[in-house]
């Protein structure tokens, strides 16, 4: 049969109707006819929307999703891999279809020296100079500084690279190149000695400032990154830096990144005195995403430092906050800049609750164990990395078994974790009945509702893609263990804040049920589903962490979080 197209007014109606077996007459006769025999479709059985260049056909069958007018996936049995997907290096897998896993020849770790995490620089003090200090990559035929400015009243981000040119022989780098000014080598590594005018200085004040480096060889290959090599994230996740305004009151205390807990005594803020200034007024400003809802004034302070009201500490919001010092002769304000410190508020860094950011200043409860772990029943540390924390697996959008069966029952979409800390009781072989369908759209919600579906105990629920990303941007970062992939590997693991730890579970392979990966990636559902036929995750490994998308056959952990 005929199809005439008529650009998206058919691909509409198509899915509209659900099928091919339709045709419509052409309003407009000076369109193009075409027939459905002039057109090759390709089967897309992944359902990543590309198709399998081995599977095509002009008369297409069935659900109009299962068929794309492209042919450019390069493995049509897994969802993750996809032209324009993740690539993840190293790992022996073309995730992009670009031809080539992406390899990184003798790649290092670039570590950051100076200036430190959370370090305030003063323009006095510094003489209007930062110093990035960062260890020396042997072949390095250029390096690129990554500087990302986010700002702190507005939450806009803006980031930029400054290349870097080593002094090195002419002949590593290409005709024409010269050293970058200001750019040596020293007995640490490598500084990038940077003068600002005081202008300029005092603009970065009310930004916070990340920074990070990579360093390329004379081809151009990626050799090393101070986050590991890591190609889509440019930045170590303790590089933040705070300028302090040229011509303003440097703030002491609280320092930049502090976290004060609301049951310990009132915290108390402290500055420098300022020539001239007879009274100072300090500012406390909370800010829910990118709006500030709670401004706490103290005026008319005649001392450089002050312990705020136990009334006033009690009423604060918990989240992220910032605090500032004008200082005032006769009425008038002076110094005329300010400079802009932040701190956290917390409820409690106690082990007994887990928690995480999962918004701009909202802080949540998560469980302190994986489901299914038998450290749960125990009562371990869930902050020391063992067997007993692994927990079990699940497949994306399934219910599971009752929780009776959690600690030694593999199902169809389930697998237990370990039962013991030997090979024998590592649980990590193939599973026969894995279950080869794939769970339909909102087993598990995308909003903060709950499903019959979601495994997770009352009163929590599956994260969903917002909070693990939040957990991602709004905490700091940190690993332990030793990151080798072996069945009995239980020692590595990430953290996100103080509060929160994630064991590295590694997962179970799609096909067969197996064990994939402890001990070198972690790999957490959330509750919202991606196109098709997979659903979004927090990955991670020793060097990264990010969201990414994979086949809901898969086994992957759970962490709950409180509803």
């Amino acid at each position: 049969m005929k199809i005439r197209f008529f650009g998206r007014i058919a691909i509409v109606f198509l899915l509209l109707t659900g099928g091919f077996d339709y045709a419509f007459a052409n309003p407009d006769e000076n369109d193009t006819e075409a027939t459905l025999a002039e057109v090759t479709w390709y089967f897309d059985s992944d359902g990543d929307g590309y198709g399998d260049p081995n599977n095509s056909t002009t008369s297409p069958s069935g659900n109009f999703f299962s068929w794309q007018l492209n042919k450019d996936d390069c493995d049509d049995s897994d969802a993750g891999i996809f032209p324009g997907a993740l690539e993840i290096a190293g790992d022996s897998i073309d995730q992009d279809c670009d031809g080539s896993d992406l390899t990184v020849p003798g790649a290092e770790q670039i570590s950051l020296l100076a200036p430190t995490h959370n370090e305030a620089i003063s323009f006095g003090a510094s003489g209007g100079k930062i110093a990035f200090s960062f260890s020396k990559i042997t072949s390095a035929a250029k390096y690129i500084l990554y500087v990302e400015l986010r700002d702190i009243i507005n939450q806009t981000v803006s980031t930029t690279p400054v290349h870097l040119i080593p002094p090195i022989p002419a002949s590593s780098v290409g005709s024409g190149t010269s050293v970058t000014s200001g750019f040596s080598e020293s007995f640490t590594g490598m500084v990038f000695e940077l003068a600002l005018d005081a202008t300029f200085w005092d603009e970065l004040a009310l930004y916070t400032v990340k920074w990070g480096i990579e360093a390329y060889d004379s081809s151009g290959a990626l050799i090393g990154s101070s986050n590991n090599s890591s190609v889509p994230y440019k930045y170590a996740s303790t590089s933040n830096i705070k300028f302090l305004a040229s011509t303003a009151i440097a703030l002491t205390s609280p320092s930049p990144g502090s976290v004060l807990v609301k049951s310990d005594p009132a915290p108390v803020f402290q500055w420098d005195h300022y020539t001239g200034a007879t009274q100072f007024e300090l500012i406390l400003i909370h800010a829910s995403g990118a709006s500030l809802d709670q401004v706490i004034p103290f005026p008319l302070l005649t001392l450089n430092s002050l312990q705020i009201d136990e009334a006033t500490w009690q009423s604060m919001s918990t989240g992220k906050w910032y605090w500032t010092v004008f200082g005032y002769d006769s009425g008038s304000r002076m110094p005329s800049d300010f400079t802009i410190f932040d701190f956290e508020v917390s409820n409690s860094t106690s082990t007994s609750t887990c928690g995480a950011y999962v918004a701009p200043g909202v802080w949540k409860e998560f469980d302190c164990y994986n489901l299914a772990a038998i450290g749960k029943t125990t009562n371990d540390d869930p902050f020391t990395p063992s067997w007993r924390l692994n927990g079990g697996y699940w497949q994306w959008g399934r219910k599971g078994p009752d929780s009776s069966q959690w600690y030694d029952t593999n199902t169809e979409n389930f697998a237990h974790g370990p039962t013991g800390p030997g090979m024998g009781d590592a649980n990590d072989g193939d599973i026969s009945s894995w279950d080869q369908t794939y769970s339909p759209q909102v087993s598990w919600s995308p909003t903060y509702s709950k499903t019959a579906n979601d495994p997770c105990p009352a009163g929590y629920r599956v994260p969903t893609y917002s909070q693990w990303y939040h957990v991602l941007e709004s905490n700091p970062q940190s690993t332990v263990g030793s990151w080798s992939s072996s069945a009995t590997n239980y020692s590595s693991a990430r953290f996100f804040g103080n509060d929160l730890m994630l064991p590295t579970a590694g997962s179970r392979i799609y096909g067969d049920g197996s064990l994939n990966n402890r001990g070198t990636n972690g790999s957490y559902w959330s509750s919202t589903q991606g196109a098709s036929n997979y659903a979004w995750l927090l990955y991670f490994s020793s060097s990264n962490a990010y969201t990414d998308l994979n086949s809901r056959r898969v086994g992957f952990s759970v962490r709950c979080v409180a509803e």
